[in-house]
């Protein structure tokens, strides 16, 4: 993991990542499902709305270290290979499909609407042109 001063993100790589307030960079494949969402989050065919859901296929499985002084995000989580994604308002559809670059901050999926055990808040995106 290489840290750098101020809010540069850290570089995901062998070691565990840290969850929010740490910023991190990820690089995988940026993908929109449509999967059930409200009430019951189990089928649309039953009555449950559809939910555009968007997820980071990461290149490489990650680890999470959990932090024991938060309520919410004190679990480790371990070959983590997809993230859900919260963005901003208004975020480009432009790159699904693509491969990208997404820096911003990890944290655990807690309720319904969480389809994967880490989530991150979304700061920045852009394609990654670089060869896998």
């Amino acid at each position: 993991v290489v840290v750098l001063l101020g809010l540069t993100p850290t570089l995901a790589s062998a070691r565990c990542l840290k969850f929010e307030p740490v910023s991190v960079l990820l690089k995988g494949v940026f993908v929109s499902k449509s999967l059930p969402g409200p009430p019951g989050y189990l089928s649309i065919a039953k009555g449950d709305f559809a939910e555009r859901v968007l997820f980071l296929q990461l290149d490489e499985p990650i680890c999470v270290k959990g932090n024991h002084e938060s309520t919410f995000n004190s679990r480790t989580q371990t070959g983590v290979k997809e993230l859900q994604l919260v963005v901003p308002l208004g975020q480009s559809m432009v790159l699904v499909d693509k491969r990208v670059r997404v820096t911003g901050t990890l944290f655990s999926g807690l309720m319904n609407g969480h389809r994967t055990k880490v989530l991150m808040t979304v700061k920045g995106m852009s394609e990654d042109l670089t060869k896998q």
